[in-house]
């Protein structure tokens, strides 16, 4: 496909879903190696399936889409919609109309839409299990009622027991949900509810599914596929490592994958694609269903044999693209070609025969998560065995005999190898995150030291990039998904590269922009966006390198990191609340010398004066007295409010105890102690509760002391002076309503 060049920092969304699990992993792998050779950005968002009942939180991380950093969406939608209607699906996707769309899986109108045709490879399958197996009681785990996927593949199922004359019993169908415990499930919804012992095979809806019915029949003693057969469809990475490895239906996932960023890239680009690519589904033999081991490939490899005529190395290569093989690399034929030369040059040499070793050791990747190209190198010495056979007739000479010997045994060897390379780096990985859960659900003082922990540990759990940014204020999460994102955002990690950057204390940038230009990962890095939400708060962020194998380990970070978050701010909310008056919400009086503390130690560094005011309410006993505590209550309440609209949200407001209250405001021209004592006198006459029907009249008497610069002078010495001053000021009122009552 000649796809389009597009210019150098092009970014692609992708929602994914769920980052983990073997569907995603083969989206992800054809999509990044999509982008290397385009010279694109991908960008995973992974906000779990739409309208999930547990998962819904996370949906809001779709809505972090800026046109002006993104340049296209790839909506994995059938990864994303097994818990929403096909309406909620489209509207969801028209939501994002003003951006390049290709939809993953699900045929969206007006959006090009990758489609595997999920029929052909079901109807595949039940033809073997029918014609080959003679199975006729087949049940069938069914997907969720929503997906598209699920619909095409049941229909598929019903279609070929009707086309094979088989009358099929509704109690063969079985609830699922594409999860594997829905597999599990169903088994014991067959076998115990419904008695179905006859049953002689099991299709998963998909292999997630088809893997919980293995568990739990291998539970019971059931043997598969001794005892009853059992198939799938994905073909993901772990079906043929099970216990028994599955028959399943492959719907080329590394291909999906790569020809949605490819196609997306000509839509960037403006050309006008179709609305429909299908990829096709082909049914992949294993064990599981009855047959022996080896029988997809010999039954691949007869019908390679039929379509060309060997030794002609075009039909090799036609049978390494009949999907025998997965994810075949695309320097397939220059591995081949470096294979055939090097056998090419023993034949011609048979004393010294090693070239064909040399260019085996040469193209054998000794490096973790290589196991596809292994078994694809694999597959090619076994076909150039079958390619000999044809080119001696009378017998293949010993020495080649040899050779392809000591290359199954290299081969062999490079296996056990990735086995051992796979065990110890989970291993590895599981110390790790035992070691960072222990010290994460240990409480931080504070978020500082919670991000400090995490850069410590992020070499050893393999992840080079990880940026964290927090919302200014937290948001609540809407089940409707009706997301509204603080305007600004503030950065308070930064790990690029494998080393910590230092991050000032404020550094804010604007939300929709994800993390700040500065910052932004350099574009060969595939990158992974995940919400930090936990219950119904969400916090910010997390933005990290998509290299690491152990896809896992992603959800459980970011799962620790909210969790971290919502523990320091539990904390930070019960501080504060402790520093809370509960009558009137502003400080109380250990509040007021925790913050005024703070407020005074700010003004000695910036050499800035600020004045203390000692307050007290005047008559609240004659109040309580006339009319009832809860009215002073009132009064209390009132005068708090009214302390609030007189000063400035960064001064501190507080009430001591009883009638007295207190306040640090900044000293400037404009605010003289005799300005402030007529500023609370007139908003005190303006909101008295006798203005709004209050039979009584609502005043305060304050006392104000100047705090100079470069003073020794206490918090607490300062207060007790403007104590005294308020006194004083109480005394004058008194006596000047005393005279007033006498000339009265």
């Amino acid at each position: 496909m000649g796809v389009t060049k597009l210019g150098l920092g092009a970014k692609i969304a992708v929602f994914i879903g769920n980052y983990e699990g073997a569907y995603p992993r083969g989206l992800r792998k054809g999509m990044i190696e999509a982008a290397r050779k385009h010279h694109v950005q991908v960008i995973f968002y992974a906000g779990k399936s739409i309208n999930h009942p547990d998962e819904t939180q996370q949906n809001s991380i779709y809505r972090l889409i800026n046109i002006e950093r993104i340049d296209g969406i790839i909506i994995a939608s059938g990864a994303i919609s097994d818990f929403c209607s096909r309406a909620d699906l489209i509207a969801f996707a028209e939501s994002f109309q003003g951006f390049p769309l290709v939809s993953l899986n699900v045929q969206l109108k007006n959006i090009t839409s990758i489609i595997v045709d999920n029929r052909e490879g079901m109807g595949e399958l039940m033809d073997h299990l029918i014609l080959q197996h003679g199975y006729r009681r087949i049940a069938f785990i069914k997907g969720t009622d929503d997906s598209q996927e699920a619909i095409e593949r049941f229909e598929a199922y019903q279609n070929a027991l009707i086309r094979h004359g088989i009358e099929w019993c509704p109690e063969w169908i079985l609830p699922g949900d594409f999860q594997f415990v829905s597999g599990a499930e169903a088994v014991k919804t067959l076998l115990d509810q419904r008695g179905l012992t006859d049953i002689e095979a099991i299709i998963g809806g998909n292999d997630a599914s088809a893997y919980g019915a293995l568990q739990e029949l291998e539970k019971r003693g059931i043997r598969v596929p001794e005892d009853m057969a059992l198939a799938g469809f994905d073909d993901a990475d772990e079906t043929e490592f099970n216990s028994t490895p599955l028959t399943t239906v492959s719907q080329n996932i590394f291909t999906q994958g790569y020809q949605a960023v490819e196609v997306l890239i000509e839509k960037i680009a403006g050309k006008k694609m179709p609305h429909v690519v299908k990829v096709p589904s082909s049914l992949v033999i294993r064990e599981s269903c009855g047959c022996p081991p080896g029988a997809g490939l010999s039954i691949l490899m007869d019908r390679a044999e039929r379509t060309f005529s060997l030794p002609q190395d075009n039909g090799l290569q036609s049978m390494l693209t009949m999907n025998m093989l997965k994810e075949v690399p695309e320097n397939l034929q220059k591995i081949f070609n470096v294979l055939k030369d090097g056998l090419q040059e023993d034949i011609g040499n048979e004393n010294k025969a090693h070239c064909f070793i040399d260019a085996l050791e040469q193209i054998l990747p000794n490096k973790p998560d290589t196991l596809r190209e292994i078994q694809t190198i694999q597959g090619m010495v076994w076909l150039i065995s079958r390619w000999l056979t044809h080119q001696y007739p009378q017998g293949i000479p010993n020495f080649l005999i040899i050779l392809l010997q000591k290359a199954q045994m290299r081969i062999g060897t490079a296996l056990r190898r990735q086995e051992a390379l796979k065990r110890i780096d989970t291993n590895d990985i599981l110390n790790c995150i035992r070691r960072f859960n222990s010290k994460m659900n240990n409480a931080f003082a504070d978020l500082n030291g919670l991000m400090d922990y995490l850069c410590s540990e992020l070499p050893a759990l393999g992840i080079s990039t990880c940026l964290i940014a927090m919302y200014k204020h937290f948001i609540q999460g809407d089940s409707g998904g009706l997301w509204e994102f603080p305007k600004d955002a503030r950065l308070i990690m930064a790990y690029r590269n494998g080393f910590a950057l230092d991050v000032p204390d404020d550094f804010s940038f604007d939300t929709s922009l994800l993390i700040p230009d500065t910052l932004w990962p350099e574009n060969s890095i595939p990158l992974l966006l995940m919400p930090l939400v936990s219950r119904d708060k969400h916090f910010g962020i997390m933005m990290v390198d998509a290299g690491q194998s152990h896809s896992m380990l992603y959800d459980i970070l970011r799962e620790q990191i909210s969790n971290s978050i919502y523990t320091l701010e539990l904390y930070r909310e019960l501080q504060e609340q402790s520093l809370r008056d509960d009558l009137t919400g502003i400080y109380n009086r250990r509040g007021f010398f925790v913050q005024g503390e703070s407020y005074s130690q700010r003004a000695f560094n910036e050499e800035q004066s600020f004045y203390v005011i000692f307050g007290d309410l005047d008559d609240l006993k004659q109040i309580n007295d006339q009319y009832g505590h809860r009215e002073g209550d009132v009064a209390l309440r009132v005068t708090a409010a009214l302390l609030r609209q007189i000063f400035h949200e960064e001064d501190v407001i507080a009430r001591l105890g009883g009638d007295e209250f207190a306040v640090l405001t900044r000293a400037s021209s404009r605010q003289t102690p005799e300005m402030i004592k007529k500023k609370v006198d007139e908003a005190f006459s303006r909101n008295s509760p006798s203005s709004i029907e209050k039979p009584y009249k609502l005043a305060i008497s304050i006392g104000v002391v100047p705090y100079l610069p470069r003073t020794s002078q206490s918090l607490e010495s300062l207060l007790i002076e403007a104590d005294r001053k308020q006194y004083e000021e109480k005394k004058r009122r008194k006596r000047k309503k005393t005279r007033a009552n006498m000339n009265g």
